[in-house]
């Protein structure tokens, strides 16, 4: 079973039920194994050779494309992982049941990044727009976070988002209930600081 893939770079990550996997040529092959236990990392991420996985309870960074694997400490307060993501300067996001983190040093130091709601179910790095995107399944709104601002803008769906990502200039979205969503092309964004 697979639960994350990132095919970003050269050397592409797999979260499954054998473990963390890397493939250096492009899935024609695939190494690794379990990682610190059971295979049940259920969101991985790769910015270049820095990688990073995450289970409900822990997180693992690997700053050899994956060769060797080592465990974060992760804030104490953090009670469920959702989702792991890189922004381009390479920090580390975490969607959390309490709200979005982020290191900028691989897990020494994390700060919270101040959102009006919890439970983050989904983050995703659009690049083009150059921000994280953050959305609960317990919320219709969606956060444009700037990763070196710190600020944030919203739009409000009219759903509830389960994921986002970006494709083809647009923003789509698995609902909750409602299928899969696309962003209307003239969609509006309101702003927000904290």
């Amino acid at each position: 079973r697979v639960y994350a893939l990132d095919l970003t770079g050269d050397v592409w990550l797999a979260s499954t039920s054998s473990g963390l996997l890397t493939s250096q040529d492009h899935g024609a092959s695939w190494q690794g194994g379990l990682v610190m236990g059971p295979g049940d990392y259920l969101t991985a991420a790769a910015h270049g050779s820095t990688m990073a996985a995450a289970r409900h309870d822990g997180v693992v960074v690997s700053t050899d494309a994956g060769l060797t694997w080592m465990p974060v400490k992760i804030p104490a307060s953090l009670t469920l992982i959702h989702r792991a993501v890189f922004s381009a300067d390479g920090t580390l996001w975490l969607g959390t049941r309490e709200g979005v983190y982020f290191t900028r040093d691989q897990g020494k130091t994390w700060w919270f990044e101040r959102l009006p709601f919890r439970d983050v179910n989904d983050l995703y790095y659009d690049a083009t727009l150059g921000k994280v995107l953050a959305s609960s399944r317990n919320s219709d709104f969606v956060y444009f976070i700037d990763p070196v601002k710190l600020t944030w803008t919203w739009t409000r769906s009219g759903w509830k988002i389960y994921l986002i990502r970006a494709a083809g200039g647009r923003l789509l979205a698995a609902s909750l209930y409602d299928g899969v969503l696309a962003e209307p092309r003239a969609a509006g964004t309101a702003g927000g600081q904290h």
